[in-house]
């Protein structure tokens, strides 16, 4: 019985070392299939790792690529900001200041005008009522002197001579200018001069020195004329 155990064993041991013979010569059969197979494995999942690996390196220089000109984009639109608003900034102080300058000039204009229109207002009020000023006065030295007074917005000075034996004498004048005691038309130079006639007859003469206004002298002259004239047949009536 012993023996049939020990044979047993012993054919077990024999069985095991055919077993352990037959899988060594299996493995190293398969050895050179397998290592071909791992290789290439590797291989693939390198080559899956380098994809991968450049796949997340793209990714990476593509967020940072996109970050780059998001913030240039930035930086260039604040700066285009910047500088839009300090041109808006000038252009709006260049504005008003050219505002300001055709302001002062247009109110200056305007101030002028509105000085002369009220000068020449105030003219043609004198100029309408002269007339009836001088017929409203008693005496032909009233009228003269109404006519001095009347003149003077319109010359510097202004005098009134009257028809004497040996000419036109100086009777009254008013301004700083002096005049000459006898003028004529020939005398008198440079001066505004004017007969006042009476019937055809040069009964006086007016004058007036430089800056003077002729057209609104002219008009006094002839109303003075007028009022000579109308105040001398008014006393006519009066003798009979």
């Amino acid at each position: 019985m012993v023996s049939g155990v020990l044979s047993t064993q012993y054919t077990f041991r024999i069985l095991n070392e055919l077993r352990k013979q037959l899988v060594d010569r299996i493995l190293e059969s398969l050895t050179p299939a397998l290592a071909a197979e791992l290789d290439a494995a590797m291989r693939e999942a390198e080559q899956r790792l380098e994809e991968q690996f450049q796949q997340k390196l793209d990714s990476a220089v593509a967020e940072a690529l996109h970050a780059a000109r998001a913030e240039a984009a930035k930086e260039i639109a604040d700066e285009l900001q910047e500088q839009f608003s300090r041109t808006l900034q000038q252009t709006a102080d260049e504005l008003k200041a050219k505002f300001d300058d055709e302001f002062k000039t247009a109110s200056a204009a305007w101030s002028a005008e509105r000085a002369s229109l009220v000068e020449e207002r105030d003219r043609l009020r004198v100029l309408a009522d002269a007339q009836h000023q001088m017929r409203e006065c008693k005496s032909q030295p009233e009228i003269l002197n109404r006519f001095l007074t009347l003149a003077e917005p319109f010359a510097s000075s202004a005098a009134v001579y009257i028809m004497k034996a040996d000419g036109l004498a100086l009777w009254k004048s008013c301004g700083g200018d002096a005049f000459p005691n006898v003028i004529s038309q020939n005398s008198a130079g440079t001066l505004y001069f004017k007969p006042v006639a009476v019937r055809q007859r040069t009964v006086a003469a007016v004058c007036a020195a430089a800056p003077y206004q002729a057209e609104p002298l002219d008009f006094l002259a002839e109303s003075l004329e007028r009022s000579i004239e109308t105040f001398g047949l008014m006393r006519l009536q009066a003798a009979r």
